[in-house]
């Protein structure tokens, strides 16, 4: 079982102790993304006027926010991504027919070498027999 980490970090102004199985710095990069997002909203005309309840619920709403966005996005790569695996399936099943052909096309090509031989063996045995005739 993995060990419990704690970390004692500075959000909105104040110091908290973080404890979790995650590592360190990911619990630090947690707190560092809700301290930019509280900083990010202070720097909206009237944040900073209003009482801490809205304040924190504004908060909220922007962080659920982001995370709705990037679910968003990631439906959208999850899509793409299905559709890349059905053009890399398709590629690969007109690559494997392809190779078949190829296949096919290098055993014609062998074959008519051999014909082509052997004809040539045939000729020279033919032109042979009519110079013993001659």
């Amino acid at each position: 079982m993995a060990e419990k980490n704690e970390i004692r970090v500075l959000i909105k102004g104040k110091v908290l102790t973080l404890s979790g199985y995650e590592p360190v710095d990911y619990q630090q990069k947690i707190a560092n993304y809700v301290n930019d997002k509280f900083n990010e909203c202070e720097r909206l005309n009237g944040f900073r006027f209003l009482n801490s309840d809205t304040k924190s619920i504004l908060l909220e709403l922007n962080i659920a926010d982001d995370y709705f966005k990037a679910k968003s996005h990631l439906e959208v790569l999850e899509i793409e991504f299905e559709e890349k695996n059905k053009e890399i399936d398709k590629l690969k099943a007109e690559m494997e027919t392809l190779n078949k052909k190829l296949r096919e096309a290098k055993n014609q090509v062998a074959e008519l070498q051999e014909n082509v031989a052997a004809s040539a063996a045939q000729i020279m045995r033919l032109e042979t027999e009519m110079k013993k005739k001659s």
